[in-house]
């Protein structure tokens, strides 16, 4: 069942299909700045290094590094070659998407209560549908901005728009098992989106 699957995350991405490149692109385009940090309010920005961050959901790691080696994945051969990366599992027996809360809140999900899909609630046997507005614990981006850092995030999953984002952030616009629907931060931001690159071409196929 999907509970004992034990899913891969790599942090490298190959070739961006088209509509991913766009959204990319726009994505640039909006967030001029991003990774730089003010030390205080009135401070300007200082020459911070910038970090891009990038995960492969379920990415096979034998045929990643295979297929790289052959020279058949340039983009993932370039980055494993030049960048920091490796493979992330799941604990065994937990749902696979509790990984996800776990990489953006630094929580096991002991803490951060996100086990499964469907949980028991605490001292009861009523068992209810878990989204991401269930989980507990802070994304380390809202750290980074609380810092005064600027920030693009794209689609990390199971997670919700933050209004204390500063810059942007889109929500399941290409999420393989999207559970709240496209949003973004600022709100506004959506509009742009579809009318500049449109909806995902696949949608929804977990």
């Amino acid at each position: 069942g999907a509970g004992c699957r034990r899913p891969r995350v790599w942090w490298c991405v190959g070739r961006l299909g088209a509509g991913v490149a766009g959204v990319v692109r726009v994505l640039s385009e909006r967030s001029v700045g991003a990774g730089a940090c003010r030390s205080g309010p009135e401070a300007t920005v200082g020459r911070h290094a910038r970090v891009l961050f990038l995960a492969v959901d379920a990415g096979d790691p034998v045929l990643i590094t295979g297929w790289a080696d052959e020279g058949r994945l340039p983009a993932f051969r370039a980055l494993r070659e030049s960048a920091a990366w490796g493979p992330t599992s799941n604990p065994p027996g937990l749902f696979v998407g509790a990984i996800w809360p776990s990489f953006w809140t630094g929580l096991s999900p002991a803490r951060h209560g996100r086990y499964c899909y469907s949980q028991l609630r605490t001292g009861t046997y009523e068992q209810y549908h878990v989204t991401p507005h269930d989980t507990g614990g802070v994304p380390f981006w809202d750290v980074l901005c609380d810092a005064g850092c600027r920030v693009a995030i794209l689609d990390v999953p199971k997670t919700v728009p933050s209004p204390r984002v500063r810059g942007i952030q889109i929500v399941d616009w290409g999420t393989h098992d999207p559970e709240l629907g496209f949003a973004t931060f600022p709100a506004s931001f959506a509009a742009e989106i579809e009318a500049r690159v449109g909806r995902h071409p696949i949608g929804q196929c977990d």
